[in-house]
């Protein structure tokens, strides 16, 4: 039986259709078709289940169907850088930060922090290498720059996670419950500061962080819109993100993954995908709130930590106040 293929597969088939095309043209030989499917298995890792004769018939497959919509094999090349921008960033784009320096970082989607003006204000930065996920795997990080006045968002999730970053950071200096501190206008302004100057998810100096978009975005919309690929799963999807974040996690330094909102089910996801990780769940004091935390250390020093949404209503100002503290006790690897 036939493996089905994943949107994140059918995007890179798609990236790759051009130089396809370009070798069959050169010649139709089985063994070229099988040499550049095979050299595809080697650089794209989440082609893993597929046979080299498995890619080749995909290839042919999206060839057809790139002539029969776009008319001829002119226009399609003509398209193609076109193409190749856009679903090259849907299918490898992995979030917003410094993620190969962060220490703390978020499992999220960019809606839930109002981050959405970061796809057209942000700029690109690839990790490069061979024993990557992906050899252009990319994502956004904001501009930090000190002094800047800007609207702050009415955002409980961006107020929240900025305080408790602060506290982080500072934890040295004074306590992690002096930023938790109701009606202190000294440490509001800092995190008012801290938010208008973009330092979260920057290239700031300091405390670093990023967040993981685990959202399936664009990538089947991309497709679906340039009529190159028109079915997708998002359980797909979701596993492949999964094996990424996993991937990237186990190269980085971050020393913290948060995952905020639908604990139970992220729960089931992790251990579902990810070997070897189990949880226990914790419940913080004072304020009660129940968290479930990673057994053991995931790779080298990070520790996973599952809780409800980060807003007003479900873990607040106690909630977080008492997180921090946890990852204050435990500490940021250096």
């Amino acid at each position: 039986m036939e493996t089905k293929w994943n949107s994140v597969q059918n995007a890179v088939c798609v990236y790759e259709l051009k130089d396809y095309q370009r070798h069959i043209r050169a010649s139709a030989d089985i063994g070229v078709k099988e040499a550049f499917a095979s050299d595809l298995l080697r650089r794209y890792p989440v082609l893993s289940e597929h046979s080299p004769i498995g890619v080749c018939n995909r290839l042919d497959y999206l060839c057809e169907v790139a002539l029969e919509e776009l008319g001829s094999e002119t226009s399609l090349f003509d398209r193609k850088e076109e193409i190749d921008i856009e679903i090259d960033e849907a299918a490898t784009f992995v979030g917003y930060g410094d993620i190969p320096n962060a220490k703390i970082m978020f499992f999220a989607d960019e809606e839930s922090i109002g981050y959405e003006a970061m796809r057209k204000s942000g700029y690109l930065s690839y990790w490069d290498g061979q024993d990557q996920p992906f050899n252009r795997v990319h994502w956004k990080t904001c501009e930090w720059k000190q002094g800047r006045v800007s609207r702050v968002k009415n955002n409980a999730f961006l107020k929240i996670s900025a305080r408790m970053m602060l506290a982080l950071e500072h934890q040295e200096l004074e306590s992690v419950d002096h930023w938790f501190i109701k009606q202190d206008k000294h440490k509001d302004q800092l995190v008012k500061s801290y938010i208008m100057e973009d330092s979260l998810l920057s290239n700031r100096p300091g405390l670093k962080t990023a967040l993981f978009d685990y959202k399936a975005r664009n990538v089947d919309e991309v497709l679906a819109r340039q009529r190159l690929y028109q079915r997708s799963t998002q359980d797909n999807f979701t596993k492949s993100k999964f094996v990424l974040l996993n991937e990237i996690v186990k190269k980085s330094s971050v020393s913290f993954l948060l995952s905020f909102g639908s604990m139970e089910a992220r729960k089931q996801l992790f251990e579902k995908y990810w070997e070897h990780v189990s949880f226990e769940r914790v419940t913080l004091q004072p304020s009660n709130k129940e968290v479930y935390i990673s057994t053991k250390k995931f790779g080298q020093h990070t520790t996973i930590i599952l809780a409800e949404d980060l807003s007003y209503e479900h873990f607040g100002y106690p909630g977080a106040r008492d997180l921090t503290r946890l990852m204050s006790s435990i500490g940021v690897s250096q």
